[in-house]
C-alpha cells in the first residue's frame, strides 16, 4: 500500500496549541465526571456482585441458578441495543473501505473492484486474472 502523504500534511498544519485556562478547567471537569461516574458504577457493580460476576455483565443479570435479577424486556432491550451497535459499525467499516476503494483505488492494485479511470464497479470481471 502507499501511503497518504497529504493527510499527514493536513494533520500537521492543523495541531494546535495545548489546551489552557478555561478549556483546561472544562477538561479536568470533563474528567473528572467521567471518573466519578465510572468509579461510582465498578463499586456499585462489585458490592452487588463481588467477585463473582461474570466478564459478560448480561450473564451476571441471568444467572444459571435461581430467576433472572432484571426485567425480561430489560435484558432483551440490551441485547437489541447491542445489535444495533454492531450493524452501526460494520456500516461505519464499509462505508470506509467503500471509500479508500472510491477516492484511492491504486492502493488496491489489482484488487480493486472500481475502473480507475470511471470510478464506477467494474462488474465484469469482480476477481482478478493472473
Amino acid at each position: 500500500m502507499e501511503s497518504f502523504p497529504s493527510f499527514e500534511l493536513v494533520f500537521q498544519a492543523t495541531l494546535a496549541p495545548p489546551a489552557t485556562g478555561k478549556m483546561l478547567k472544562g477538561l479536568f471537569l470533563c474528567y473528572t465526571v467521567m471518573f466519578i461516574t465510572c468509579y461510582s458504577i465498578a463499586v456499585s457493580g462489585y458490592h452487588t456482585f463481588g467477585n463473582k460476576s461474570t466478564s459478560n455483565i448480561l450473564e451476571s443479570f441471568m444467572p444459571v441458578n435461581g430467576p433472572a435479577l432484571a426485567p425480561t424486556w430489560v435484558l432483551s432491550l440490551a441485547l437489541v441495543f447491542i445489535l444495533l451497535q454492531l450493524f452501526a459499525i460494520g456500516l461505519v467499516c464499509n462505508l470506509m473501505y467503500y471509500l479508500i476503494m472510491l477516492y484511492f483505488p491504486s492502493t488496491l492494485s489489482i484488487y480493486s473492484l472500481f475502473d480507475v479511470d470511471t470510478k464506477e464497479l467494474v462488474t465484469l470481471n469482480p476477481l482478478p486474472r493472473r
